[in-house]
């Protein structure tokens, strides 16, 4: 250029560059940034709707490497054998070290850890396997609590299990094929509830708990045929079955 008679450009910088079109743009970079904060907010709103308070796939480490697979799956030992609360109550229970030693006493080896874990049974509960006596303190087996719902959120374990008739695995899945650690299968959010409420028929048939509510909701949609009821239809969805 300097050949041509003409002054050289000056030297500037892609940063100034940038300073400068910014300056000149004043709107067009007030609207990006709208744009991009619109944007990001709708993604952290959506990450905090869908994941706060959900611990699906939550699979502690456990005192004990106890494995619902060899127990509940190979083994055919019931639910409620060691959960004998899920029968009777709010909760399911956590068994105690003495439900343990109804069979441990007599198994001393496991199929897939040996005596290492089985030997934990022992020590909490106090027990000398040597000399087969009780001769030391027992102490409490910190297992740690894996479904835990908001403390707003009443569940109970006998309606669903004994009135409702729902299996286990409606809730905590396929739990005779998952080994060690126990996990939680389902997200357990309000709105899987829901869904299942939806769609999960009532079985009122010799379930005396029903009889006088069946015959009611025979009568109301008897011009429609209805003979058969999901749990939204007897009062499922309303709030305060399950917030109060």
């Amino acid at each position: 250029m300097e050949r041509e008679g003409k002054d050289t450009l000056p030297d500037v910088s892609h940063w100034d560059a940038f300073k400068d079109w910014v300056s000149n743009n004043q709107t067009k970079v007030v609207v990006m940034c709208l744009i991009l904060v619109l944007i990001g907010g709708k993604d952290g709103f959506h990450a905090l709707k869908d994941n706060v308070g959900v611990y699906q796939g939550y699979a502690p480490e456990q005192p004990i490497k106890f494995s619902h697979k060899i127990h509940a799956g190979q083994n055919g030992i019931d639910c409620v054998y060691c959960h004998h609360s899920a029968e009777k109550g709010k909760t399911a229970g956590i068994p105690s070290v003495n439900v343990c030693m109804n069979c441990h006493k007599a198994i001393g080896e496991g199929k897939t850890t040996g005596t290492a874990e089985i030997a934990k049974i022992y020590e909490a509960a106090g027990y000398n396997p040597d000399s087969q006596e009780y001769d030391k303190p027992e102490k409490a087996i910190k297992w740690v609590k894996i479904h835990n719902l908001p403390d707003f959120v009443y569940f109970n374990h006998s309606q669903h299990v004994v009135v409702g008739k729902q299996e286990c695995q409606t809730c905590h899945g396929d739990v005779e094929n998952i080994g060690y650690p126990m996990r939680q299968e389902n997200d357990l959010t309000m709105g899987w509830c829901i869904d299942c409420h939806r769609t999960t028929g009532v079985e009122m048939a010799d379930n005396g708990y029903y009889d006088k509510m069946h015959a009611e909701l025979k009568e109301k949609y008897a011009a429609e045929g209805k003979t058969t009821f999901t749990v939204e239809d007897i009062g499922g969805l309303e709030c305060a079955k399950c917030h109060y």
